[in-house]
């Protein structure tokens, strides 16, 4: 029975183990997912200020040779004063270009580091789930060990009721045996001693009747012996008195 209840406890354990680990690995593979998404969405945003920036660049090149061209024109046909308005707005331009340029790069560097924030909290989260894991396990396994323990305790305990009563029944019985064997002996005795009485009587009863009959027997005989003799002698003497002897 001991052994049915580890059995079943192991089962248990195996099963909330596999559990355990398919909840880990699917938590493992969602943190992950989102890990990816995240870098993907960064790493398209990044890109894109970095072409907004290349963009801008390229247009206000292609506006600093064209006001360069026109104020070489400007400066020849003595416009001076429009030739200092385009200067200056190309030279806000490629202020402009530059700044798109730090901002890219600025875009740039912060992805980098949400990338490796979200890098590092999806290993904290995967450890942490490791930890909990590890924990829950660790916790399963007491709760088994304490488990089987009792049932082992408690088979036992049940064995030993189930020893003790059986030998308590195999005393009773034993007891009972020996009683009615006990009386079954005495009367046996009883009924030998009975016989042997009856025996010892119907023998003293059947002796006397015996002695009782030879003894009449004999005296029968030596009586008329006697009476035979005195007849006898009588007859012998002639008149002689006659003479009887009974013994």
């Amino acid at each position: 029975m001991a052994a049915k209840f580890v059995v079943l406890a192991l089962v248990a354990l195996t099963a909330s183990q596999v559990n355990g680990q398919v909840s880990v690995g699917l938590g493992i593979g969602a943190d992950l997912s989102a890990l990816g998404r995240n870098s993907a969405s960064r790493a398209a945003a990044a890109a894109i200020d970095g072409v907004r920036a290349g963009a801008g660049v390229s247009v206000n090149g292609v506006n600093a040779v064209q006001d360069a061209a026109n104020t070489g024109i400007s400066v020849a046909t003595g416009l001076a004063g429009v030739a200092n308005d385009f200067t200056a707005a190309r030279v806000n331009g490629l202020a402009n270009s530059a700044q798109l340029v730090g901002t890219a790069a600025s875009s740039a560097a912060n992805a980098t580091l949400d990338i490796g924030m979200d890098v590092v909290n999806t290993g904290l989260n995967i450890a942490g789930r490791g930890v909990d894991l590890a924990r829950n396990l660790t916790v399963q396994a007491i709760d088994l060990g304490r488990n089987v323990v009792k049932a082992g305790l408690n088979a036992t305990r049940n064995a030993a009721s189930v020893a003790t009563n059986l030998g308590k029944n195999i005393a009773g019985r034993k007891l009972s045996l020996v009683n009615r064997f006990t009386g079954l002996a005495q009367n046996a005795a009883n009924t030998a001693q009975a016989a042997i009485d009856g025996a010892l009587n119907t023998g003293s009863a059947t002796a006397s009747g015996l002695v009782n009959s030879a003894t009449g027997a004999a005296r029968n005989v030596i009586n008329s012996a006697a009476n035979t003799a005195i007849d006898a002698l009588s007859n012998i003497n002639n008149g002689a008195a006659s003479v009887s002897v009974t013994v």
